[in-house]
């Protein structure tokens, strides 16, 4: 686990210390400190196993510095910086194991923008933008290697669009919209294909309704409580 913030109120809220889950003792270990303190961040497991971490905010402003977490030597290392500072984004491992982030805050309210990580040069490029700017989102990459992004927060809204990256072709399309708009929520890719969205928060409060979108007809479902 990196950064977030300890919830004492103070200038130092912010976490720049990471820490280190053994599953098989239950217990937790400090490892190497970040470079800079982070809240709002991402942290995406890259397929050589080091961990790159991006953006989010120090308490004050959006950050579009990243950093490699390599967990043989207990190290972060700085990284190209993003083409835009962002918190409270999505970072999907591709395929081809680059990185696409999507949306969140920076300078601008909301953003729209869209860039790839590509471990191979460190470095970041633009890609497609999205057709609707939101932060708080979630975000999900799908079987066949396209990424669905889904609903967060817009301007002054809780969003219901979602819509689809294609990195074969760098392009955006419409992939439907939830009944419900939602921010907070997660979004889960099933066995068969389908990606199951949950809880978050909407107009009225929390959302316990839970949405499943079917990526061969584009369609959304409500599914049954239990």
């Amino acid at each position: 686990i990196t950064g977030g913030n300890d919830g004492a109120g103070t200038d130092d809220s912010v976490l720049d210390s990471a820490e280190i889950l053994d599953p098989a003792s239950g217990s937790w270990s400090l490892t190497g400190s970040m470079a800079q303190r982070r809240q709002g961040h991402s942290a995406t497991l890259l397929q050589d196993g080091t961990v790159l971490v991006a953006g989010g905010d120090d308490g004050m402003d959006a950050s579009s510095s990243t950093e490699i977490y390599d967990p043989s030597s207990g190290v972060f290392s700085k990284t190209g910086n993003m083409e835009d500072a962002r918190e409270r984004f999505t970072a999907t491992l591709l395929q081809d194991g680059r990185v696409l982030v999507t949306g969140g805050g920076g300078d601008s309210p909301r953003l729209s923008s869209a860039e790839i990580y590509d471990p191979q040069s460190g470095g970041w490029s633009t890609v497609g933008e999205m057709s609707t700017a939101r932060l708080k989102h979630a975000a999900v990459r799908l079987l066949d290697g396209r990424v669905l992004v889904v609903g967060g927060l817009g301007a002054g809204q809780f969003l219901s669009s979602a819509e689809i990256y294609d990195p074969a072709d760098d392009s955006w399309s419409a992939a439907g919209s939830l009944k419900t708009g939602r921010g907070f929520h997660t979004a889960t890719l099933a066995e068969d294909g389908r990606v199951v969205v949950t809880g978050g928060f909407g107009f009225n409060g929390p959302v316990n309704s839970t949405e499943i979108y079917d990526p061969a007809s584009k369609a959304w479902t409500v599914a049954d409580p239990p």
